[in-house]
């Protein structure tokens, strides 16, 4: 990464005091500005918006400073420990929300039970559940803070009717004692390699966000497909790359009874990345889910089940 210049530091600091503290996380001119009017917005005085330029400084993500992220119509409450609600989460969450909402399913009672994996924050949870009427949600987490902060949220934000596990999701004894059929999972699980984490990952997240929310390799995909997928008949399990998809493709391909019940499909974000690997089960509801979300992504497999079907019926 490039050194920031000593004319632009110059510059900055001319322009607003403190700005130049922005830089070395802000990189230009123009996000330190950015950011700048953002802690203006919400910090009360000129001492508490120095006392931020200088957290940012030492590399505090700017989420733990002001303590909040928006995330669809939700305002979460962000702490050190849990992991921050990113954008490209958001973005799946809600089209998750449109799909749904665009549906013969919003003007019907069909009650919806989400089950929300390695939650976090609960944003995936909570927004799912304030914006899919008739819906109830499970949020599980390995973390005491996390499944803590979800509390917060709910309260913040006027969520209520969930239920939160603390426990770990990799263990298949939370699988084996789930109490009920779930008809959404969701998940975003740690999926950056330790190679890459070394190499691409911020020093801001790096150095304040929790570790254990973020490096992984395939464990979470195959507890997935091993243990959750006769829980349920959909999911949706963020990816951060075209591998982990193919693995979770290949697994239900290759097993001869996954393969008959389960379409595959992937989602790519506006980035352009893959994002999501998401799946249906041949049950009625999981059918039903299917063709709701047709234009979500892309189906990579369709469960041979079904194309017999459609093939007979030609």
């Amino acid at each position: 990464m490039p050194r920031i210049s000593t004319s632009l530091i110059r510059k900055a600091a001319r322009i607003r005091p403190g700005l130049h503290l922005l830089l070395p996380e802000c990189r230009t001119l123009e996000q330190a500005k950015l950011e700048y009017k953002w802690l203006t917005e919400e910090l009360p005085s000129k001492k508490s918006i120095r006392w931020a330029c200088f957290q940012r400084y030492k590399h505090v993500p700017l989420q733990y400073i002001l303590r909040s992220q928006p995330f669809g119509a939700l305002d979460i409450i962000c702490k050190p420990g849990v992991l921050i609600p990113r954008w490209e989460t958001e973005e799946w969450v809600m089209d998750i929300i449109r799909a749904l909402n665009n549906s013969a399913l919003s003007s019907r009672t069909i009650p919806l039970h989400i089950c929300d994996t390695f939650t976090g924050t609960g944003c995936i949870a909570l927004a799912l559940s304030h914006g899919i009427p008739h819906s109830t949600f499970t949020a599980i987490d390995v973390s005491r803070k996390a499944i803590k902060l979800v509390k917060e949220n709910m309260l913040k934000n006027n969520v209520s009717g969930g239920k939160l596990i603390e426990q770990n999701i990799l263990s298949s004894k939370v699988c084996d004692e789930y109490p009920s059929h779930i008809d959404i999972l969701t998940g975003n699980p740690p999926y950056i390699r330790m190679r890459d984490f070394n190499r691409d990952v911020t020093t801001s997240v790096k150095l304040f966000e929790p570790r254990l929310a973020l490096v992984g390799e395939l464990e979470c995909y195959r507890n997935l497909v091993d243990h959750w997928l006769p829980k349920t008949d959909s999911f949706f399990y963020e990816i951060g790359d075209i591998n982990q998809f193919s693995y979770v493709e290949n697994r239900i391909k290759e097993d001869s009874n996954l393969s008959r019940s389960w379409s595959i499909g992937l989602k790519y974000d506006s980035n352009g990345k893959a994002r999501v690997v998401y799946g249906f089960n041949t049950t009625p509801k999981g059918r039903m889910l299917l063709q709701i979300f047709a234009p979500f992504g892309t189906i990579r497999h369709l469960a041979t089940a079904l194309s017999k079907h459609k093939a007979n019926s030609k």
